[in-house]
């Protein structure tokens, strides 16, 4: 188990991680097909130990990988929310380091200067963008439900919520 464990560690320190969402909804986090019930240790086998971790009064533990950009959220030991960072708006629930890995969202790539215009006309997953800070799949009867925060114009974080 310790080799497994190092083994880990070593892959989330020196490569980037690769997070998609298909037209389906299905969301997988490298080769980990995460859906409702997926356990935190799934996530845990593939990264190794988080940077730190926090504990809410509520029992939830996020898991924060600072040296990668991203989070999650367990709540009773099963992963909730995946929360990826691009530009760090002071939100001490992610981390300040910018991702550094790919994010997909159907067929549309996300980067650092990925605008609300950009989530609105993705053709694989429908997007409403209400008002200049955020923008929502619009579908709510799928498995996820996809934010986007933007600050100052420039795209913050987004946050996958498994239901």
């Amino acid at each position: 188990m310790a080799l497994i464990g190092s083994a880990s560690q070593i892959h989330a320190q020196t490569e980037a991680p690769t997070i998609e969402v298909n037209s389906k909804f299905n969301l997988t986090v490298e080769d980990v097909k995460l859906k409702s019930g997926t356990k935190a240790e799934a996530l845990l086998e593939v990264f190794g130990e988080p940077d730190r971790t926090k504990e809410s009064s509520k029992g939830e533990i996020t898991y924060l990988y600072d040296s990668l950009g991203f989070m999650f959220v367990s709540d009773n030991d099963v992963v909730r929310v995946l929360g990826i960072n691009f530009n760090w708006d002071g939100d001490t629930k992610f981390p300040e380091k910018s991702f550094t890995g790919t994010l997909k969202l159907g067929e549309q790539v996300v980067v650092a200067e990925s605008i609300p215009d950009n989530f609105a006309e993705n053709k694989s997953i429908a997007f409403a963008c209400p008002i200049p800070l955020m923008c929502a799949s619009k579908d709510r009867s799928a498995s996820l439900m996809i934010t986007s925060a933007f600050k100052d114009g420039v795209l913050s974080q987004v946050l996958i919520l498994i239901k």
